[in-house]
């Protein structure tokens, strides 16, 4: 839904960078998708994965159980996880974007692991990032996300491909 969107506004106004979009498959049961993808792009200055992580915000949860990872608060980056470390120079550009466009976000450190980590180690090292719609009881029949995250995370990447990559 979220790239669904971008291409839809990428489509009535062109963007101030080049963009490839590639919907990937097969990323919980080891990044086939993106491992494909990563053999056959060529040089690109940034590449950004969407994803979703755990929300750690359960309503009648303890405090002392309960993480600092909210619904509504605006997408997650995700700067490190079990494999998958941001660079600092994504890091700091995503970041920038998004205070630059009053855009929230919340930096996240995790286990798992994301599409970003195939695109960031194969062919070669390269800037990437992910971020992550934050969700609540994921890979059950029930998922929750707030809708304002899942607008916040278009509005950043809409914010992302009309920003010179510095």
């Amino acid at each position: 839904y979220i790239l669904l969107k971008l291409l839809e506004k990428l489509s009535k106004e062109e963007p101030e960078a080049d963009v490839t979009v590639i919907f990937t498959v097969r990323e919980e049961v080891g990044l086939h998708g993106a491992l494909a993808a990563s053999n056959v792009l060529e040089d690109f200055d940034l590449a950004v994965a969407i994803d979703t992580t755990n929300a750690t915000d359960y309503p009648g949860l303890p405090d002392v159980y309960s993480g600092t990872l909210k619904l509504g608060e605006g997408p997650a980056l995700r700067l490190v996880d079990r494999v998958f470390t941001a660079t600092w120079k994504a890091r700091e550009f995503v970041e920038g974007v998004a205070r630059e466009h009053n855009i929230r976000y919340q930096p996240l450190v995790t286990g798992g692991g994301t599409d970003a980590m195939a695109l960031s180690l194969y062919g070669g090292p390269r800037n990437s990032i992910a971020i992550c719609i934050p969700t609540r009881y994921t890979h059950s029949l029930v998922e929750v996300e707030q809708k304002d995250d899942i607008e916040e995370t278009i509005k950043l990447l809409e914010a992302i491909v009309n920003t010179s990559y510095r």
